[in-house]
């Protein structure tokens, strides 16, 4: 009995560390989905205005899962990079819980690419390393290429999403997003300042080098109106 019990707990502290879920052991994949995400927005666009993504000062990249209960309750996950003097930083890991996004009636999956157009913006993910899109905060609809835009005037935050294939600005209400410090620190092998990162005063992980280069040539890429 005693060995039983013991071995039982044994497989339960391997399960915490193990499992991609408690133990977000799968930032690596996640990097890569958002790499992927961006690479396949642009493939099929380009769908942001360019003098609207040469203002963005933050990017989050998220997959939604409708009905899912993912990290501890969660229904999304992604990275957030920000623009700094040198390029784009390295990714953080975030996740949200709460939002709506919009899905299409029966969809259960959506990409989701969120702009962050205001220091304001990404200082929120910095001081309070949550943020929810509400009030003055709220996320507008991300506008189409031809659309007319005064930039002198813009929202905080724009947001667009492909639900089976189809890509749309989209609004979001409601919801917390918050940085998930624990994968974050696992990923960069050490526990990391969210504002170091974020700010370029760490080096780009080697597995997260792609998804920088895409932001690049994700900016390099958007269309003038």
């Amino acid at each position: 009995m005693k060995f039983s019990l013991l071995r039982a707990v044994a497989a339960g502290a391997f399960l915490s560390v193990a499992s991609p879920i408690a133990g977000y052991a799968g930032f690596q994949e996640t990097i890569d989905r958002s790499t992927y995400i961006l690479q396949d927005f642009q493939a099929n666009g380009p769908f942001v205005p360019k003098p609207l993504f040469d203002r963005t000062k933050g990017v989050v990249v998220m997959k939604i899962t409708k009905g899912a209960l993912i990290f501890g309750g969660k229904d999304g996950e992604g990275t957030l990079n920000t623009r700094t003097k040198n390029g784009w930083s390295g990714p953080v890991a975030v996740s949200t819980s709460g939002a709506s996004f919009g899905l299409q009636a029966g969809a259960e999956i959506s990409e989701v690419v969120i702009l962050l157009t205001s220091d304001r913006a990404v200082n929120k993910f910095l001081n309070d390393s949550s943020i929810k899109f509400e009030g003055e905060m709220k996320a507008a609809a991300g506008p189409a290429i031809d659309a007319s835009i005064d930039y002198s005037n813009l929202a905080e935050v724009y947001a667009y999403q492909r639900t089976e294939g189809a890509f749309a600005g989209i609004t979001i209400n409601g919801g917390i997003f918050e940085i998930l410090r624990v994968p974050t620190n696992k990923y960069y092998g050490k526990p990391t300042s969210i504002s170091d990162i974020l700010n370029g005063r760490i080096a780009v992980p080697e597995g997260a080098l792609k998804l920088v280069d895409t932001l690049a040539i994700f900016g390099k890429t958007a269309k003038s109106p």
